[in-house]
């Protein structure tokens, strides 16, 4: 989806574009770069295959974690919620793992 937004306050524009942070992200095969603008951050970020057990792209796939995936104990509990998509309790381990499954 393509955005324009026009601004004109100068101060708002860099608090919405300048000075954000991105953390505990998992990206594979991104079709886009994954470098970061001027004044933007990214923390804590695996650039890896998530190991899915079943990647389709679709509903139909299984989007539970490998035993060997980097997004294993990856995550942050921070704005995090307290159960996976399974209803398991978050972390199963020391830290959350990224995305919607917490792998046990």
């Amino acid at each position: 989806m393509d955005m324009l937004i026009y601004i004109e306050d100068e101060f708002l524009i860099s608090c919405l574009l300048l000075n954000n942070s991105y953390a505990n992200n998992l990206i594979f095969a991104s079709p886009g770069s994954s470098s970061m603008p001027s004044g933007q951050t990214m923390t804590n970020t695996v650039n890896a295959n998530p190991l899915f057990v079943n990647y389709t792209g679709t509903e139909t796939g299984d989007y539970h974690l490998q035993s060997t995936s980097p997004a294993i104990n990856a995550g942050t509990s921070t704005g995090a919620p307290l159960t996976d998509f399974d209803g398991i309790s978050r972390p199963v381990n020391t830290y959350d793992d990224i995305g919607a499954y917490e792998w046990h």
